[in-house]
């Protein structure tokens, strides 16, 4: 499955020779396994979730575009935000919770219409 092609003294002018920083050293090779076929060979699981189809730098962005949507929606910390208003309870409300209160109030301001019989 897997074997050392060298010791860092230049065997093998096929493979790698060395990695970064540390230059000429000891290599192994999986024959033909990719990094997660080797790791379950050695009964290794690996997690391979949705997530895994995106590069680093896309998981990055992912996840700050997540953050700056529930910032918008939940406001600071999550706690609403103070500019929609207050809650009976005090607390700050959301967008969410604003736009009800918006919805109750002009409810408030329309006559009422007669239910349609059936």
């Amino acid at each position: 499955m897997a074997h050392q092609y060298t010791d860092g003294a230049g065997y093998s002018p096929n493979l790698p020779q060395g990695a970064p920083p540390f230059g000429n050293c000891d290599m192994n090779s999986a024959d033909g396994l990719t990094p997660l076929e080797f790791a379950a060979a050695c009964g290794i699981t690996t997690n391979e979730g949705w997530l895994m189809a995106l590069t680093d730098d896309e998981q990055a962005e992912l996840l700050s575009k997540v953050r700056e949507i529930w910032d918008q929606l939940r406001g600071p910390n999550g706690a609403g935000w103070p500019q929609l208003g207050q809650n009976n309870q005090g607390q700050d409300l959301t967008p969410v919770d604003a736009i009800a209160a918006i919805k109750n109030d002009v409810e408030k301001l329309l006559p009422s219409t007669p239910k349609a019989e059936s």
